[in-house]
């Protein structure tokens, strides 16, 4: 039995994941026509998550969806993309052919919060923030070529593309959505360390405030920030890389994203480096705060 995603989203009984063709309007709104992963969470001030786009020969490629209660199929030149849910929380994405891929635009321009991050410990792992949408996606790639393609910009990117391509004729994506209420039940707190770290080094324990610093770099560069996950069940939240000219241009108080490339050079301990400065800049920038506030 097929049905007409455009009427009714591709979905499963618990789930809060759904995919559907837009045609230009969706609840009272105009949006780009397409096909969109979307969260029918009723907390969410904007319900969708992502645009899917078939590629061939990484370009976008004309497709025609046919959906029945088990699979999603898109049929595009030089493509054979197949979505199914492994459970509730997972999707699928399973594509064929020499040249196949799939983009997901995370549609993160004027929308807060919205990013993508590679997991520090694992290879072809990503974190997805829609804080909008207040949802949250790993991504793995279990098969394929990944890469990202993001500009960030003060709270989020301006874009936030995932694309991943057919390898050996085929590539897997799997993706979750993190469930619960993660915010702030991590083990790990960096605002909480660098208080700490503010008050010993106005104190004059410059020393251990240094050793401190290393050994939180050293952690997080290892493992992850994991604030914003429970730490019962959760991994850790990956840590942000550093756009250097704007970490450059705000005295290094603000990270930001950049553009990863799969393969690209980042040691642990030019990890810990860039930690260790941040760590100890801002220390050193609170305390000047605090003696001027003082002098008023």
């Amino acid at each position: 039995m097929n049905f007409d995603i455009t009427q009714v989203p591709f979905s499963c009984r618990g789930s809060y994941l759904a995919l559907s063709q837009n045609e230009g309007e969706f609840g009272g709104r105009t949006a780009e026509p397409g096909l969109y992963l979307r969260t029918v969470r009723g907390a969410a001030k904007d319900p969708f998550l992502a645009r899917l786009t078939p590629l061939c020969g990484g370009r976008p490629a004309a497709f025609a969806p046919q959906a029945d209660p088990a699979c999603l199929h898109l049929a595009a030149d030089g493509a054979d993309i197949d979505i199914a849910f492994a459970d509730a929380a997972t999707i699928l994405l399973r594509g064929r052919g020499a040249a196949a891929g799939l983009c997901l635009d995370f549609l993160s321009a004027g929308r807060p919060y919205t990013m993508l991050e590679p997991l520090p410990a694992a290879e072809g792992v990503y974190y997805a923030s829609c804080y909008v949408s207040r949802t949250r996606l790993v991504l793995r790639a279990q098969r394929g070529r990944v890469c990202i393609d993001q500009a960030w910009n003060v709270s989020s990117a301006d874009h936030a593309r995932l694309t991943v391509e057919a390898d050996g004729g085929e590539f897997l994506l799997a993706a979750e959505e993190i469930r619960g209420d993660g915010a702030g039940r991590g083990p790990i707190w960096a605002p909480a360390t660098m208080l700490l770290l503010d008050g010993l080094w106005r104190c004059g324990e410059r020393g251990f405030v240094r050793d401190m610093a290393r050994r939180f770099a050293q952690l997080v560069a290892q493992s992850g920030c994991a604030e914003n996950f429970d730490a019962r069940s959760r991994p850790a939240r990956p840590r942000l890389h550093l756009d250097r000219q704007r970490h450059a241009d705000h005295g290094g108080r603000i990270p930001a994203l950049s553009r990863h490339k799969k393969g690209s050079p980042r040691t642990a301990a030019q990890a810990e480096a860039r930690g260790l400065l941040v760590c100890l800049l801002v220390c050193k920038e609170s305390a000047k705060n605090i003696s001027r506030c003082r002098g008023r």
